[in-house]
């Protein structure tokens, strides 16, 4: 006899459970065949439908529960509009810096430990937020070259993949030529 999903999920592990099924069409040998069901889904209690669970959390209410339940409703619509409050939610965050010279972030600035340049909106508003020697200005610097360095790692991993794609592909002498600045860099790191 073969089982439904629901029982062949729940059934099918245990050997004495699925010899009971086979034989009496239940899991549980006292029912005999006789099975207890739910009142409001017309369901087996031991069962869990994957497909009646998928329903009741996307959008839909027990089999045979009527409108009793109305208000699960407005319960699974909650996290939808969640999400689409927080996907339409304004982008506010005000970076301090950018590793990258661009038209907001145009002045040069230094880290005092590894020289790693960095830029800033302005300088004189950078200088009295993170005024040098102090623990801001140093938790910055720190996570200025942490960001640096994490970027070289990875600038030097697709260097690495570049070169041994060059091997693979029988190009041996370009690969050997190939220039991986980002390695270098990081080994004088």
């Amino acid at each position: 006899m073969r089982m439904p999903p629901a029982t062949a999920i729940t059934g099918s592990g245990d050997p004495a459970k699925r010899q009971s099924y086979d034989r009496y069409g239940t899991e549980d040998v006292q029912d005999q065949g006789v099975r207890r069901r739910s009142a409001a889904s017309g369901r087996h209690e031991e069962e869990i439908d994957p497909f009646e669970m998928f329903n009741m959390f996307f959008g839909g209410m027990p089999m045979g529960a009527g409108f009793q339940n109305a208000r699960v409703y407005r319960i699974q619509l909650l996290p939808l509009l969640c999400l689409a409050f927080f996907t339409f939610w304004p982008n506010t965050v005000d970076y301090a810096y950018n590793l990258k010279k661009t038209d907001a972030f145009s002045v040069e600035q230094r880290t005092n430990n590894m020289k790693v340049p960095f830029y800033v909106r302005s300088g004189k508003e950078f200088r009295e937020q993170y005024p040098v020697g102090t623990d801001r200005r140093i938790r910055l610097e720190h996570r200025v070259e942490y960001e640096y360095r994490e970027n070289l790692e990875a600038n030097c991993y697709y260097e690495r993949v570049q070169q041994k794609k060059l091997y693979r592909y029988g190009e041996k002498a370009r690969a050997q030529r190939m220039k991986l600045p980002h390695c270098e860099e990081l080994q004088q790191w």
